[in-house]
């Protein structure tokens, strides 16, 4: 067992039987976007693992598969309802295994109209949130370039919320992602939420780029 710190250091765990869970411990405040990466994940045996959250009334809230082939997970835990939670980790099979679990607060930054910024989730599991204002019928474009993750190639996911918190769009890519936005349908902030696959680190650069639009008469 543990209790982990968010933005606190990481742990890690070894179990001594096989088929012993592991249990972690940590405290959310409401609101709180938070990703748990787990890294250097191993087993003495068959691959393979579980990983559930559980609130303080032991409802589970999130849930992912965990393996050694991908060098570990990451499970992100979005605008959380605050309070104690408690993270389980059981192996797929009698297994002895080890791992590293580091908790994050997400990287949160607004984006200004065709400047750059650097989109820098430097600890396993963390995710990021931008946000950006926008009027209703406004066109303009998201743009994630010269992405790096670690481990290498991995895929990085964008869910673009509207003001209303309802999903725009989503899509996914490897280095480069760019999300055409036309006719914006709602005046207020747009959130852009990016989620490394298996809770890898990501280095990027993110912009918003204002729309290319015109009006053409006929004839």
């Amino acid at each position: 067992t543990g209790t982990l710190a968010v933005d606190g250091g990481s742990q890690s765990f070894s179990t001594t039987a096989p088929g012993q869970n592991v249990y972690m411990y940590f405290t959310a405040s409401p609101g709180d976007n938070i990703g748990l990466g787990i890294s250097g994940l191993s087993f003495g045996g068959h691959d393979g693992s579980t990983i559930t959250v559980y609130d303080a009334n032991n409802h589970s809230v999130a849930s992912t598969g965990c393996n050694q082939v991908s060098q570990g997970c990451g499970l992100d835990l979005h605008n959380m309802a605050g309070g104690s939670y408690k993270v389980v980790v059981d192996p797929s099979y009698s297994v002895t295994m080890s791992f590293t679990a580091t908790l994050s607060h997400d990287v949160a930054s607004t984006l200004a109209p065709d400047t750059p910024i650097s989109g820098n989730l430097a600890r396993r599991g963390q995710t990021a949130t931008y946000a950006f204002n926008a009027t209703a019928g406004q066109t303009v474009a998201f743009q994630a370039t010269g992405g790096s993750t670690v481990p290498s190639g991995q895929l990085t996911y964008y869910y673009i919320y509207n003001p209303s918190g309802s999903e725009h769009t989503q899509s996914y890519s490897s280095g480069y992602e760019l999300l055409n936005l036309p006719n914006l349908p709602q005046t207020g902030t747009y959130k852009v939420y990016v989620v490394p696959n298996y809770g890898a680190t990501l280095t990027e650069q993110v912009a918003l780029i204002s729309g290319v639009t015109g009006t053409l008469a006929t004839d």
